[in-house]
């Protein structure tokens, strides 16, 4: 039996995060430390991917590709991984990693459209990033889920409230706490992640299980390379354990302790402050983390 010290202290680091985070959660997260440390290095990368209303007016269409993978600074990318690397892990565990992909894509598109096509009336020079959408994306998510399972949740004692409730409650909070984040983009990312649920976008985000098996059939001598590190959840292996769910829903999800829809992770969203209007703000306008405005 080979002894832990000659092990590679690295290889032991990677085991540990075997089943969490598995392969895009942790390569989504990585990737977005790494784009916060080049927008450091190119200050105005922020500026040209941000989410505004140019993206409509200039048809800037790769806004809704970067938005929720940039982030203003330290603190608002520490929360909101924090937030969302258990959430993602979750659905991805349960989902597939391929499936996961395509409902990221989906939602940030939809969250996008929608903040854009608002903002164009009512705030068009106001800028945005973050992914706290995509954190109440899958809190609303999960929480419909919860739902099913248990429609009210005790608070304390006798007093309870409705299971739906609950991300709306964070969302009102984290607006209070940090009053230039962004309640649009937060609401509008909560109530997709709602729809998802619903099956509303079903016909989005459901590639025929038949495709996905036959893509990571080609790429499998790829799909290896990940497993050494990285734990990829197969179509085949997310079918199973679909199959082994109890839930009538068009998604499913296994929470960390694999106990279901209502082990849903952190229920917390985060984002930081906006930063200042026109001096050393990297944006044109009111420039909102995922944002509010005084409009709103």
């Amino acid at each position: 039996m080979s002894s832990l010290s000659n092990r590679n202290p690295l290889d032991t680091l990677f085991n540990v995060f075997k089943t969490v985070p598995p392969a895009l959660t942790s390569g989504l997260a990585l990737f977005m430390v790494i784009l916060f440390f080049a927008s450091v290095a190119f200050p105005t990368m922020n500026e040209s991917l941000a989410l505004n209303s140019r993206l409509l007016t200039n048809f800037e269409l790769n806004r809704l590709t970067w938005y929720p993978m940039l982030h203003l600074n330290l603190l608002h990318l520490g929360l909101n991984l924090w937030a969302f690397v258990p959430l993602l892990s979750s659905f991805e565990l349960s989902n597939g990693t391929v499936r996961t992909g395509v409902v990221l894509n989906v939602l940030a598109t939809l969250t996008g459209l929608a903040y854009a096509l608002i903002g164009l009336v009512f705030f068009p020079d106001a800028s945005v990033l973050g992914s706290s959408a995509w954190v109440f994306s899958f809190m609303g998510y999960f929480t419909y889920l919860e739902q099913s399972a248990m429609p009210t949740t005790s608070i304390t004692g006798n007093f309870k409230i409705p299971t739906w409730t609950k991300p709306f409650i964070v969302l009102i909070v984290t607006a209070i706490i940090l009053p230039g984040s962004s309640f649009l983009g937060h609401l509008l990312g909560l109530v997709f992640g709602f729809l998802l649920a619903m099956g509303k976008l079903k016909f989005m985000v459901e590639p025929p299980g038949k495709v996905i098996l036959w893509i990571e059939k080609r790429i499998d001598f790829l799909i290896k390379l990940i497993q050494q590190k990285f734990y990829y959840v197969k179509e085949a292996d997310a079918i199973e354990i679909r199959k082994g769910e109890s839930q009538s829903i068009p998604l499913h999800a296994v929470g960390p302790s694999g106990s279901g829809a209502g082990a849903a992770s952190r229920p917390a969203a985060a984002t930081a402050s906006a930063s200042p209007k026109k001096s050393g703000n990297p944006f044109q306008g009111q420039g909102n983390v995922l944002g509010n405005t005084d409009s709103n």
